[in-house]
């Protein structure tokens, strides 16, 4: 993968349970958001969107293995604000 696109990767895992968006992202690494989407889904093989969701789901189910942590601390934790949305969205991904 390009320099670029790995620094968005680690900008995208390090702010897993920030508000993340694409012109944001892009903005960070310096290139326009309209190539910015194109290369990113070239050298990743995903899509902006669904890569940030399967990042968050992956994070999810490593925090899942915590019995200390509720389900509304892991959704906050990965970027939900709401735990309803995120179970569906765990539960239609991941099963």
């Amino acid at each position: 993968m390009s320099p670029t696109i790995v620094r968005a990767c680690a900008i995208i895992h390090e702010g897993l349970s920030d508000d993340l968006s694409l012109e944001d992202i892009a903005r960070r690494v310096s290139i326009s958001p309209f190539y910015f989407s194109k290369l990113f889904k070239e050298e990743t093989g995903e899509n902006f969107i669904d890569y940030v969701t399967m990042a968050r789901l992956r994070r999810a189910k490593e925090l899942l293995a915590d019995p200390a942590l509720s389900i509304k601390e892991i959704s906050g934790s990965t970027g939900y604000s709401d735990p309803n949305y995120f179970s569906k969205l765990f539960k239609r991904i991941v099963g």
